[in-house]
């Protein structure tokens, strides 16, 4: 399943502060974006739907 680029978004702006609050600590930055972005990816899942995204059509005409 593809990410959504809004919800996507929208994860990272509610979690900027701790983003933001190990930012001079390199070890920490890198294990909290590390955490932060497979929560994005469990979370910020595009709803299903019975027609197919731009994307898949793309897909789709590149398969032929």
């Amino acid at each position: 399943r593809e990410a959504s680029l809004l919800k996507v978004i929208g994860h990272f702006q509610d979690k900027a502060k701790k983003v933001l609050s190990v930012i001079t600590d390199l070890k920490a930055l890198s294990k909290t974006l590390y955490t932060e972005f497979f929560e994005a990816c469990r979370l910020c899942l595009m709803d299903s739907r019975k027609r197919l995204s731009t994307a898949q059509k793309v897909m789709k005409k590149l398969d032929l």
